[in-house]
């Protein structure tokens, strides 16, 4: 909190404000199931959101003795008058407020952090990874309201289909 988020960080710019997360936490890189979440305040354009077509994305960046993970969580309820080609509304839900897709977006990431936490892990054949294979309603994926937030299914290898367990 030293500095104002700057209005358009780039890619960089955000694994750099990861690590500096990792180095004020004592981490050194080398710690496994951690995930560093770079989270943009509203009216910022964090590399490239709100036009670059993703709502969030996880990503890991090589540092010190090892790799860190970490989400670009822009404020998503600045999307909420964007939509896809198909008519689905970007980062939120059509007549839902529009905070509600914030739990279900940061959740997705985490998932993917949990199972892809260096990007060389778990894809499908078609490339998508565990919970991209579920969101926005793709097969037969829902929401989950779980201790109050809204999250999304995730794709159950043992069950072939998309799951939510507490």
């Amino acid at each position: 909190n030293s500095t104002s988020a700057p209005s358009a960080a780039l890619a960089q710019d955000i694994a750099n404000e990861a690590a500096a997360g990792a180095s004020h936490f004592g981490q050194n890189g080398s710690e496994k199931n951690v995930q560093y979440v770079v989270v943009s305040p509203s009216g910022t354009q964090p590399d490239g959101f709100p036009s670059a077509g993703y709502c969030a994305y996880h990503n890991a960046a090589y540092w010190n003795t090892g790799i860190i993970a970490y989400t670009n969580m822009p404020y998503t309820p600045d999307m909420q008058n964007i939509y896809y080609p198909d008519g689905s509304q970007a980062c939120n839900y059509p007549g839902e407020d529009p905070t509600r897709g914030a739990t279900v977006i940061a959740g997705h990431e985490f998932a993917e952090t949990l199972t892809d936490p260096t990007l060389h892990s778990w894809y499908n054949s078609s490339g998508w990874e565990n919970a991209d294979l579920c969101s926005w309603f793709n097969n037969g994926g829902y929401l989950a309201n779980m201790n109050g937030f809204d999250v999304q299914t995730l794709w159950s290898n043992r069950n072939e289909a998309c799951v939510a367990s507490q």
